[in-house]
């Protein structure tokens, strides 16, 4: 990987170990997500005008479900978190499409 996506991993790692102790449930830490890492991330994207490896996606995908489920089993399957309601309120966003 290169030393971008090294610096932007060890944020997003700072991020959630900033959080990690907080008593919110699953639902608040996917929000926390969306509301602290999500905006990093895409402004990352947007303004580095580069190819992205695959291979980062799947491992800031993990890093994120460890932090939402607390290093836990996880209680619902990745594939509904990422499944759209109607209100789109409790799903994981999909970092590729952003």
């Amino acid at each position: 990987m290169q030393i971008n996506y090294i610096t932007l991993m060890k944020e997003i790692k700072d991020d959630s170990n900033k959080w990690i102790d907080s008593p919110y449930s699953w639902i608040g830490r996917l929000h926390i997500v969306k509301m602290s890492i999500l905006p990093k991330l895409t402004y990352r994207f947007n303004t580095i005008s580069i190819a992205i490896p695959k291979s980062y996606f799947v491992d800031t995908r993990k890093l994120i479900l460890k932090f939402i489920w607390k290093d836990k089993r996880p209680r619902i399957a990745s594939t509904i978190l990422k499944k759209n309601n109607k209100d789109g309120e409790h799903t994981l966003p999909t970092f590729k499409t952003y």
